[in-house]
């Protein structure tokens, strides 16, 4: 698709195919969507200019979306990809807005990024799945940090019972969650 005029309520479901926009994407309406979160959808942006893809224009979960820009493009708003980023030219700039998703259901699968030919710009969240069985897991950060383990894994609690964000982080050190003596300090 070259250059994209979308009128109110407009929207395009990929249902597992390719959306390529080749051109600008300037006169789209604010209830204008593109949905593709079915599996095997691939939004591909392609142009010479920078695209500045608009605020809740593409559903938050996307099954696949490459860049393939030599100007650049930029998120603005959430985007959730459950199976391929892949960066080909350009500088794609995140407003910290993109997270790498893993999901159990159908079946277990983590986001990936592909190789990267372009570069990325802001912060990307990657999430990671562990099965609901206690055994032991030998994890660590792909990245470096300046900051501690428990800001970035334990949402910076302060005591072990303490959950700032619910059915997020981990719980590295172990205690009997129902013994009132259990006390450990908060590990860092």
């Amino acid at each position: 698709v070259g250059d994209l005029t979308m009128g109110d309520n407009t929207s395009i479901n990929l249902n597992g195919n390719l959306l390529a926009l080749n051109g600008s994407y300037t006169s789209i309406s604010t209830s204008a969507s593109i949905d593709a979160s079915a599996p095997g959808s691939n939004l591909f942006i392609s142009s010479a200019d920078a695209a500045n893809i608009p605020a809740d224009f593409i559903s938050n979960d996307v099954a696949n979306f490459t860049i393939e820009n030599s100007a650049g493009a930029t998120v603005n708003s959430t985007m959730n990809i459950t199976e391929i980023l892949d960066v080909r030219e350009g500088t794609l700039t995140t407003g910290d807005h993109i997270t790498m998703v893993c999901t159990f259901t159908p079946e277990r699968k983590t986001a990936q990024i592909d190789q990267l030919d372009g570069t990325i710009s802001g912060d990307v969240t990657a999430e990671q799945c562990f099965p609901a069985r206690r055994a032991f897991r030998f994890v660590s950060s792909s990245t470096s940090t300046s900051t501690t383990i428990r800001q970035n894994w334990q949402e910076d609690a302060s005591a072990w019972n303490n959950d700032p964000n619910p059915g997020f982080g981990t719980h590295i050190t172990g205690v009997e969650p129902d013994n009132p003596n259990s006390n450990p300090p908060v590990s860092a």
